[in-house]
């Protein structure tokens, strides 16, 4: 598998406002996801997965490929591509999803529900079941 290439154009993520927060390095500090913006060759960039993971004292795990064919890793407890090995770090597993935080923040409780459909609800098949018997016997 090939690494990623240096994109051609700078990444501001949703018109230009999303940027992902910063993380933490296995010793405590703040690690920016970013370049600074002073910085003189790319400012304000994404720094990608392999200086990302390098920062965080993996110089072999950097050769990896970024991700398994389709993000389907064969143990997903293994260090198999750069993707996997950032997803198994304790800063990128305690994250809460943007959604979250942008409701905790206001002072909400975020609580997503499982998605529903009543026919798939075991529940809701009785009682269709009895009105279809209430209208029979009303016809009678």
């Amino acid at each position: 598998m090939k690494h990623a290439e240096i994109p051609k154009k700078k990444w501001l993520g949703k018109n230009g406002k999303c940027k992902m927060l910063p993380g933490r390095l296995p010793n405590g500090m703040p690690q920016d996801l970013y370049f600074p913006d002073d910085d003189l060759d790319k400012p304000g960039w994404f720094k990608g997965m392999k200086q990302i993971i390098g920062e965080r004292g993996f110089t072999e795990e950097g050769n990896l490929p970024a991700e398994c064919r389709g993000f389907k890793c064969v143990d997903p407890k293994t260090a198999c591509c750069c993707c996997r090995l950032l997803f198994n770090q304790s800063d990128f597993v305690s994250q809460k999803p943007a959604l979250v935080e942008l409701i905790e923040s206001h002072g909400h409780i975020a609580f997503f529900y499982p998605k529903f459909h009543c026919s798939l609800i075991s529940l809701s098949r009785p009682g269709v079941l009895l009105n279809i018997d209430t209208r029979f016997f009303l016809q009678l």
